[in-house]
């Protein structure tokens, strides 16, 4: 397996720096659910792998330090969320997001709160129409804030 790496452009000292990704991530796989994530304001990549959610951490961008943070297993969430869920993000709280594949009725979001390992699920309603379209594609945005005074 080829090394993997991310590609930082600093744009205050406009300098471009390389960094790689450890063997142990690449073993686990990078692909379909990886996500990189702000984790306490340091880089961080959720990672599926089987049943598990890994996170790994960025400690130190000089010396390519990873860590192995935490692990939590999808198997309890398949239950609420599918067998095919996606990783979203993770919020500032500390919660990682989940959702259900999007042919899933009812289509889910599943919270998951790493630290205290809870669970909050919201079911989005009126997708139905479109469940038997060839490319339906719903776009989730964590954080996202409308001012409504504009409207």
């Amino acid at each position: 397996m080829g090394s993997c790496m991310i590609v930082c452009f600093d744009l205050s000292s406009e300098k471009l720096d390389v960094i790689e990704l450890p063997y142990e991530m690449l073993h686990e796989g990078l692909r379909r659910g990886t996500t990189l994530i702000n984790y306490k304001g340091n880089l961080g990549i959720l990672v599926i792998h089987g049943h598990e959610v890994v996170l790994w951490v960025l400690e130190d961008a000089g010396k390519h330090k990873w860590s192995k943070r935490i692990s939590a297993t999808l198997s309890s969430l398949y239950d609420e969320i599918g067998n095919n869920p996606y990783i979203v993000g993770m919020t500032s709280a500390g919660e990682f997001v989940l959702s259900s594949c999007y042919q899933s009725i009812p289509f889910r979001i599943v919270y998951y709160n790493i630290e205290r390992m809870t669970l909050t699920r919201v079911n989005i309603q009126g997708l139905e129409e479109i469940k038997d379209d060839p490319n339906p594609t719903p776009r989730i945005f964590l954080d996202y804030v409308e001012n409504m005074k504009l409207l």
